[in-house]
């Protein structure tokens, strides 16, 4: 484990913002692939990435704040007092996106099915990178396991690697979609949006299972043994 990645002037560099930002930046390199079919302009490009970064930023801290740790005034509470924010949630973060690219395309009178298909290639292509930074961070951690894919954790106790799991079913996730799905898109076997449709339904299977191996928060509501993002998912 990691969490500071490295110290430069005095200061230290978190693992986990660190990662979250390359993932961001190779979400961006997946949508610019998607510019010719999206026919957009460069304005209007750069208008739906400041769109999205904030839906993204707003989505994963504000859901956090309300549905993890403590809840709300908990963690506004440990926000004021550290001096910084307390978490983020990936589910956040998608829902923010898709809120956000759905109010752009609103905005500009664009049909969503596209941007929201470019979206359900990009998110978990990030996905991958970033869980990357939660293992590095110690965040998102698993259960204890005497498994040989078990990771050192706090003395000799040995977790599930469930960073790794999801970066692994995220990837197979962006596979499926670009192998598969998008090919049927690009032959109008599927309608426009079908893709993201795809991308967020696997996505819930696939945190349906690794969070019976998880050992992180499980979120404020969590009935019958399921972890919030179970139920969502």
């Amino acid at each position: 484990m990691r969490p500071i990645l490295f110290e430069a002037f005095g200061l230290g560099f978190a693992s986990a913002p660190i990662f979250a930002g390359l993932a961001a930046l190779l979400a961006y390199w997946r949508f610019q692939k998607f510019r010719p079919e999206l026919g957009i302009s460069d304005e209007d490009f750069w208008s739906l990435m400041a769109c999205l970064a904030l839906g993204v930023m707003v989505g994963s801290v504000g859901f956090y704040a309300l549905a993890y740790g403590g809840g709300l005034a908990s963690n506004l509470a440990l926000a004021r007092q550290a001096s910084t924010i307390t978490g983020g949630s990936f589910i956040g973060a998608w829902g923010g996106a898709i809120l956000a690219a759905a109010l752009f395309c609103a905005a500009k009178r664009r049909a969503f099915g596209p941007v929201a298909d470019a979206l359900g290639s990009a998110a978990p292509l990030g996905l991958v990178v970033m869980r990357f930074g939660c293992l590095l961070h110690a965040c998102c951690h698993g259960r204890p396991t005497r498994l040989p894919c078990g990771i050192a954790s706090t003395g000799a106790i040995s977790v599930h690697p469930t960073q790794l799991y999801e970066a692994a079913g995220a990837l197979s996730i962006f596979f499926v979609i670009e192998r598969l799905v998008r090919p049927r898109l690009l032959a109008g076997e599927l309608n426009p949006g079908d893709g993201l449709t795809a991308s967020v339904g696997l996505y819930g299977a696939l945190r349906f299972t690794v969070d019976f191996t998880r050992a992180g928060d499980p979120g404020l509501i969590a009935p019958l043994g399921l972890t919030l993002a179970q139920w969502m998912g």
